[in-house]
């Protein structure tokens, strides 16, 4: 077992390791204590899988996706609302069916709406609770099994998407409002722009219930607490002109002096070290590069972390993890 760096507000985070083995290449893939890997599938598969069926536990938090037109893409998120009601469909029913089958949610300011299942999307909600742990022996993973994500609730979590789409979607889906979302390998800014997006989202639906309108809160005081990184000058130019109100820096958080600069930063414009972390570093990039990044911001010790790697989405599916989610 290896220790990894304390951060500047955050207890020393041991870390534990799995050799494995990948297209031939051995990697130590990091395991710390209370992570879960879990791949999420890409958009297509999805739309054919079980996910899309599952039942919604009452009072679970989920994304209401407008609806996605003739050509069946991925909507606009709406809203987030609470599950009321899921009856699971009628006996019978099959795979279409239970699909557009429709679950009474609630709104924050208390009106209610009858969705189509396929247009919600549940909301990792992070619990103290870890939900899975990996053990090995004889060079042999096993995964041992705490409940199930049918409730949507688990410790530190990291989400392995192989496409762009999905990785985006995962990062809006599951970044909260008032969390702090750090992106590394951000290129022109356009992911970490969406979940700043859906965090105004709800920053407005929020001070709408509340009825909020005394002075004292401010736009910075509500404003997203977004930070993004890249190697590439020429890509941190970009999304500085595209999104001025973004802090972007040209950083390598695989090296040693740059992921102290990261954390520096983090502190600096977060406020805190990160809550929620995405990893994009080129999503067919050799996976030896993912892993140290991963390792790397472990140590941040974020609730949750999202990657964009087909190798390593290859490797943990085939973990036998499930996603019960969409």
């Amino acid at each position: 077992m290896s220790t990894v760096a304390s951060s500047p507000t955050k207890e020393k985070a041991e870390i534990q390791t799995n050799q494995t083995t990948v297209k031939g290449v051995n990697i130590t893939l990091p395991l710390l204590k209370t992570y879960t890997y879990i791949p999420v599938p890409d958009l297509e598969i999805r739309d054919s899988s079980t996910a899309l069926v599952s039942l919604l536990p009452t009072d679970c938090l989920v994304w209401v996706y407008s609806s996605r037109g003739k050509k069946k893409r991925t909507g606009k998120a709406y809203l987030k609302a609470r599950v009321l009601e899921d009856d699971g469909g009628k006996e019978g029913d099959g795979f279409e069916e239970m699909k557009e089958r429709r679950v009474l949610v609630k709104y924050p300011k208390g009106s209610t709406y009858s969705a189509r299942r396929s247009l919600l999307c549940p909301i990792l909600t992070p619990t103290s609770d870890a939900r899975y742990i990996f053990g090995s022996s004889n060079g042999t993973t096993s995964i041992h099994w705490r409940g199930n994500l049918v409730d949507f609730k688990c410790g530190r979590t990291v989400l392995v998407a192989s496409e762009t789409d999905n990785y985006r979607k995962l990062c809006h889906t599951h970044c909260r409002r008032g969390e702090g979302f750090l992106e590394v390998g951000c290129d022109y800014g356009f992911c970490i722009e969406l979940v700043g997006r859906g965090m105004e989202v709800e920053e407005t639906e929020a001070r709408r219930e509340r009825d909020d309108e005394e002075p004292t809160v401010t736009a910075a005081s509500t404003a997203p607490r977004l930070l993004g990184i890249d190697i590439s000058a020429e890509s941190i130019s970009l999304a500085s002109q595209k999104f001025p109100k973004i802090p972007f820096f040209v950083a390598d958080a695989l090296s040693e002096s740059g992921l102290e600069f990261v954390k520096e930063k983090c502190v600096e414009v977060l406020g805190a070290l990160p809550d929620v972390i995405a990893i994009d570093i080129n999503g067919i990039r050799e996976i030896e590069a993912v892993v140290k990044c991963l390792e790397n911001v472990m140590s941040f010790e974020p609730r949750l972390i999202v990657v964009k790697s087909r190798e390593m989405f290859k490797y943990v599916d085939g973990m036998g993890m499930k996603w019960f989610g969409c």
